[in-house]
């Protein structure tokens, strides 16, 4: 079966909506989790200063100023409906979980150890707190562009093979991983 999955010439965007699809079957139940505990600390007045509410400490002493944002902005449009939050943190999780497939592949693991590796980061309990939690978006999304950054540094030393070495390529890839350290570094929750 392996081998079959090999040939297709889409695998891994059909790999990817696999990833999705069982992201969105394991996480289900848990995309209208309610605010609760600390959660309060995040919720917004409508009518505040934007420049108070991404770089101000309105009721929390975390700066985090993309998460700040996206949360304002969701409920000022949904109000204080989770959903549109834990949408968004599930599909960085599952593109982490994708970026674990393409990394172990390029770091020359057999196929079957790749797609074990990024189903286990997709269903592992140790992320599913931050995955369902209303205020991990720092985390989740930290994490996956830190890892995106060393994935590209990564491709960017050591291209692979058929990749060759063009200078535009290279280029990429090395402001691809500055870009994506980044955002990690603004998605970082700084206490």
């Amino acid at each position: 079966m392996i081998e079959r999955f090999r040939r297709i010439s889409r695998a891994p965007i059909l790999w990817f909506v696999v990833l999705v699809l069982t992201g969105l079957v394991v996480y289900w139940t848990g995309l209208r989790i309610e605010y609760y505990s600390d959660d309060f600390l995040f919720l917004f007045d409508p009518n505040s200063d934007m420049s108070r509410v991404l770089f101000g400490f309105v009721h929390h002493r975390f700066f985090r100023p993309i998460e700040n944002l996206l949360v304002s902005t969701t409920q000022r449009w949904v109000g204080l409906e989770t959903w549109p939050i834990h949408t968004l943190s599930l599909a960085m999780h599952c593109s982490m979980s994708f970026l674990v497939y393409r990394a172990a592949l390029a770091l020359g693991l057999r196929l079957r150890a790749a797609l074990i590796a990024s189903a286990f980061m997709l269903v592992s309990q140790a992320n599913a707190m931050a995955v369902l939690s209303n205020d991990a978006l720092s985390q989740v999304g930290s994490t996956l562009f830190g890892h995106l950054s060393l994935f590209l540094l990564y491709r960017h030393l050591w291209p692979g093979l058929g990749q060759g070495t063009a200078n535009r390529a290279v280029t990429g890839r090395y402001a691809g991983s500055v870009l994506a350290y980044t955002s990690s570094a603004n998605a970082t929750a700084i206490a």
